[in-house]
């Protein structure tokens, strides 16, 4: 069985999605949440020069969407054929614009712009990704409990991780998206997902 070691910084960013999916497949692996002077002297060593990284029997592999997929291959959690893999990509990719938007609004400084992307956030940003995820949702043949296929996949993890960050900043009001909010709990209650959620270190971001 491989080894794995994950290394990020101290909070969810970019690496939260990668720990969910390892943790949904039980997979052991170390979590190593280095600080800025670590990551100094760690960075030279790097493939692409960012986090996350895992090392996968002391070989790296970079780029977060490329990590959670991997893990979701190595696990049977990647969707079946190439068509559930293809859908599997979109919702990534919609994540990612979505994950943007989120980290631009946070790290802005000027306190004025900043209240006023939060509220774009709130009024027509999280709605319209709530729409699209739950057109997702229902255009699943196989059942509306997963948004790829009949099982969990990477697809339900990735999408579940970025409503969580934005749920977890008071941003979004599942209100006229009953059906996403239902789909937010049963992942939350899958129990290797809950049990991690149950022991997760705080953190802002």
């Amino acid at each position: 069985m491989s080894s794995y070691k994950l290394r990020y910084f101290d909070g969810r960013g970019r690496a939260e999605m990668i720990r969910l999916c390892l943790a949904a497949t039980g997979a052991n692996y170390e979590d190593i949440r280095m600080n800025f002077e670590q990551w100094t002297k760690f960075k030279p060593s790097t493939i692409a020069g960012h986090m996350p990284i895992l090392e996968v029997d002391g070989k790296q592999l970079a780029e977060a969407d490329a990590i959670a997929k991997f893990v979701g291959r190595e696990h049977g959690l990647a969707g079946e054929g190439n068509w559930e893999m293809a859908q599997i990509d979109m919702i990534f990719g919609i994540c990612t614009d979505l994950r943007k938007e989120l980290f631009e609004t946070h790290f802005e400084k000027d306190e004025k712009v900043k209240a006023e992307k939060i509220e774009k956030l709130k009024k027509e940003v999280l709605p319209k990704f709530l729409d699209i995820f739950e057109k997702i949702l229902e255009s699943n043949g196989k059942g509306d409990r997963f948004l790829v296929g009949s099982s969990v996949t990477v697809a339900d993890i990735v999408v579940f991780d970025v409503l969580d960050l934005a749920a977890s900043k008071g941003l979004v009001d599942f209100k006229e998206h009953p059906k996403m909010d239902c789909f937010k709990k049963k992942v939350a209650e899958l129990p290797r997902i809950a049990e991690y959620l149950k022991l997760r270190p705080n953190s802002n971001m």
